[in-house]
């Protein structure tokens, strides 16, 4: 199924389909055959990779590695457009309400509307990489490089706690 070997691989689903990035590549099949639907290229190598991904019931987001977020219709399979928010990569995106949330190599929560894919708020927490974050109602999990995980409240846009050498690698959930 996939040209190269390497641990690039995460992937998404929703009721008919899985979407599986591979590097540059996303792949969706169907999800009860694993029959090919189509593959996107949404980055041209290495450098452009797809980072963070995240789904709701219209579009799968994608995090382009020292880009943008790539926004694709499901229903059509198809690239609706590219959006610039932030000067660092995100390493996780999620859904959050009417949201997005991701982190980034900046150390920041990026709070982005989905509707217009703007940027709504930041919340810098530390200078260092945000890899993984997880949303419990309002409130977000963040883990950062710096081995701290952080509380924030997603009503108010503030870090309500945070704990340092909390963890070695990441956050799972």
């Amino acid at each position: 199924m996939f040209k190269k070997e390497g641990f690039a691989r995460n992937l998404l689903a929703n009721n008919d389909s899985l979407f599986i990035k591979d590097f540059y590549s996303l792949h969706i099949v169907n999800r009860n055959d694993f029959e090919y639907k189509k593959v996107l290229e949404l980055g041209k190598d290495l450098s452009s990779d797809i980072c963070g991904m995240a789904i709701d019931e219209k579009n799968i987001y994608a995090c382009i590695r020292n880009d943008s977020i790539t926004v694709i219709d499901i229903k059509k399979l198809e690239i609706k457009g590219n959006y610039q928010i932030s000067n660092g990569s995100f390493w996780d995106l999620r859904i959050f309400n009417d949201s997005l949330v991701g982190g980034n190599v900046n150390g920041e929560l990026i709070f982005i509307n989905k509707n217009n894919m703007k940027n709504e708020n930041t919340i810098v927490l530390n200078n260092q990489n945000i890899h993984n974050i997880v949303v419990d109602n309002n409130r977000i999990y963040a883990a950062g490089q710096n081995k701290t995980i952080y509380i924030v409240d997603g009503n108010n846009y503030s870090c309500i706690n945070q704990k340092r050498n909390a963890h070695k690698k990441c956050l799972i959930v």
